[in-house]
């Protein structure tokens, strides 16, 4: 195995360990009265400093993006990003650990259903075209 390889997995492994850990730790600072919403602005605040940290000592030309790409970002980042960790850390905070993340995952599955019943829109076997967040880029802004 190529050291690329084990680093991969070793990075795959710790993701994971801290992605599993996360959800109980978020559970324990619910409990004691931590709410959702301040949870979620701790972690992405630590988590844009930590990368914008790594960027600099790393690769400072991939902080430069262009002025028609901060619209896509800005939306991304507070819809998609935050959106989802609040909507994701207040399920935990009202119920187990267990079924959030089971309701997680099913997701995209509600959204396909969600396409298909009221939407019309044809199942992708139908499709010529790949789903449109598969095809989308911030280029077409």
């Amino acid at each position: 195995m190529k050291k690329t390889e084990r680093s991969g997995y070793l990075y795959i492994l710790i993701g994971a360990t801290l992605w599993g850990v996360s959800s109980v730790v978020a559970k324990s600072l619910f409990i004691i009265g931590l709410p959702p919403a301040e949870l979620v602005q701790i972690r992405l605040t630590l988590a844009t400093l930590t990368l914008l940290l790594v960027l600099l000592i790393f690769d400072k030309k991939r902080m430069i993006i262009s002025l028609k790409d901060v619209p896509y970002f800005f939306v991304l980042g507070f819809v998609g990003v935050a959106g989802v960790q609040f909507t994701y850390y207040y399920t935990i905070s009202k119920i187990h650990v267990g079924p959030a993340v089971l309701i997680q995952y099913l997701s995209p599955v509600w959204v396909a259903l969600y396409a298909f019943v009221f939407q019309k829109e044809p199942s992708q076997r139908e499709k010529s075209q790949p789903c449109f967040w598969l095809s989308w880029d911030a280029t077409s802004l």
